[in-house]
């Protein structure tokens, strides 16, 4: 969604996600998943808001689709 991308990420998310996903940091703004994945924090950022806009959408439902599909009649 389109305002997912405007909500600020805290430290506290980052270090949340890493630690529920069993995350290892490697370095800087890297880390390491279980799997071997080497992600950066950015990509952390875009899947926690990622998940924050499916919360969203489960609460209020996809109103953008719903719109879409609208039939106006005379």
């Amino acid at each position: 969604m389109w305002y997912s991308y405007y909500m600020k990420v805290t430290e506290k998310q980052i270090n949340d996600f890493v630690e529920a996903n069993d995350m290892i940091a490697l370095g800087g703004d890297m880390f390491e998943d279980a799997g071997g994945h080497v992600w950066h924090e950015s990509n952390i950022e875009d899947e926690i808001k990622e998940q924050n806009s499916k919360a969203l959408n489960h609460l209020f439902g996809d109103v953008a689709g719903s719109l879409n599909n609208l039939t106006i009649t005379k």
